[in-house]
């Protein structure tokens, strides 16, 4: 059944793409896809847990197909492009002709799958994973039938965001196997590599330059270890980088939906881990830097009231299931106050914010330099 769930995400992902984008890019599609996913799930998950039904996997199906089916119905009557026009834009797809740039993408096309025959032959075995608070928390809810935390004894169920958990739990609960956990984090890595080379593209290097990127991503030990860990790291991430290469697409080229699928990233990167609260600051400064270069102050209004709108959709519900038990947004009266909980944030802001700043004004520098 993971296979028909996975197949009815990829169609999703295509129809929507097709139907928003005239030219289509395989590295955009792949953000779309993973973007489009997590949402669905988050939404559909949540739903479900809401009339305490999380553990019965048809009820999940048959959700998922109803709302692939009506919104697609809908984006292609409303766009009025038909299925073989969709088909024709997907085999017009084109890939980067040198050698070099193929050897490249044969590299880490290896690379990729040899991590996946390993994760997908493993089960979870380290105690990344095996926390209590990571793949435990999915088993706990599959048991509850529900995102129920009232139980637990463990502050960190209450201060740790879900988005990431509810996708091992939508791999278990319809393919029946914890093998399939590694999925998410594993397909967060391929997030990683093709943001990193639209965003490299997007600042004016060529598809070699921009596949070099790539490899030196996933060359970092960390970033492939990262792989077979619940923690969500490669996840929120992939998320942010989406985010950024959306933001700057729109940049360019002024689509709407460019900007909600930011939005809609950088949302779901704040439901997956805290640390995702660190790059705030540093994106407020860029839209504050690019609002007065555009001097667009009445046209962000309506971004930001999406973008609202967004953030209770895909995040709000752990928040808001925080306060309703605990009375607090983060389930303790204050957060800071633990280290174990604020894991040194602070020691973390002080160095990494400076460090994001650096960044945002070489890539501000940059796109200033005329081509």
């Amino acid at each position: 059944m993971i296979i028909i769930s996975i197949v009815l995400y990829i169609i999703f992902s295509l129809i929507i793409y097709g139907c928003t984008y005239e030219n289509l890019r395989f590295s955009k599609f792949i953000q779309f896809f993973f973007i489009i996913t997590i949402t669905s799930n988050v939404l559909i998950l949540e739903g479900m847990s809401l009339f305490h039904v999380l553990s019965i996997r048809w009820i999940f199906m048959c959700i998922q197909m109803i709302i692939c089916g009506v919104i697609s119905f809908l984006l292609l009557k409303k766009s009025k492009v038909s299925l073989p026009s969709l088909w024709i834009k997907i085999k017009s797809i084109q890939f980067p002709s040198k050698r070099i740039d193929r050897a490249m993408i044969i590299l880490i096309g290896i690379v990729l799958c040899a991590f996946f025959v390993v994760g997908i032959t493993t089960p979870p075995n380290n105690s990344d994973s095996l926390d209590p608070t990571h793949l435990t928390r999915i088993f706990y809810w599959i048991q509850q039938h529900s995102i129920d935390s009232t139980s637990l004894n463990n502050i960190a169920n209450l201060t740790k965001p879900i988005n990431v958990h509810l996708q091992g739990l939508w791999l278990f609960l319809i393919g029946g196997s914890e093998n399939l956990f590694f999925l998410v984090q594993w397909f967060s890595l391929i997030v990683v590599i093709v943001s990193v080379y639209d965003i490299a593209r997007s600042l004016g290097f060529s598809s070699t330059q921009s596949l070099v990127s790539s490899i030196v991503c996933i060359s970092f030990p960390i970033a492939l270890l990262q792989t077979y860990s619940s923690q969500g790291d490669l996840t929120v991430a992939a998320l942010i980088i989406t985010s950024i290469s959306l933001a700057l697409s729109y940049n360019a080229q002024k689509r709407w939906v460019d900007i909600i699928g930011a939005i809609l990233a950088l949302s779901l990167a704040l439901g997956t881990k805290n640390t995702a609260f660190l790059t705030l600051p540093v994106i407020g400064l860029s839209v504050i830097v690019y609002l007065i270069k555009t001097r667009e102050f009445k046209k962000t209004l309506p971004w930001v009231g999406a973008g609202l709108l967004i953030l209770i959709l895909t995040t709000g519900f752990h928040f808001i299931k925080n306060i309703k038990e605990t009375g607090y947004i983060f389930g303790v009266k204050n957060i800071m106050a633990d280290p174990a909980l604020s894991n040194h944030m602070l020691e973390k802001s002080e160095y990494n914010i400076p460090r994001y700043i650096y960044i945002y004004r070489i890539r501000w520098t940059t796109e200033s330099y005329p081509k």
